[in-house]
């Protein structure tokens, strides 16, 4: 009773760890690409949450002034009474 070998089987086991070790080649350079992509985004995402964090404490930076103003009219009212 004849059997169907497939094409690898008659390729060797030479040539099946050549295509396994190609296979390994592939899978860790796109694995690196998608590694590298995936710190740029975070890099990108980082880099938004640092420039909002900066803009937020300017900002903070008006009411602490505000402040300090109305202390400084409160002592004059109070020191010229």
């Amino acid at each position: 009773m004849p059997t169907h070998v497939a094409e690898t089987e008659q390729q060797g086991v030479g040539a099946a760890a050549k295509q396994v070790a190609e296979h390994a080649s592939t899978l860790a350079r796109l694995e690196l690409e998608l590694a590298g992509l995936e710190l740029k985004q975070k890099a990108g995402a980082l880099g938004a949450g640092v420039g909002l964090g900066i803009g937020a404490a300017i900002f903070s930076l008006y009411p602490v002034g505000f402040l300090l103003a109305t202390a400084a009219v409160a002592l004059s009212i109070v020191l010229h009474a």
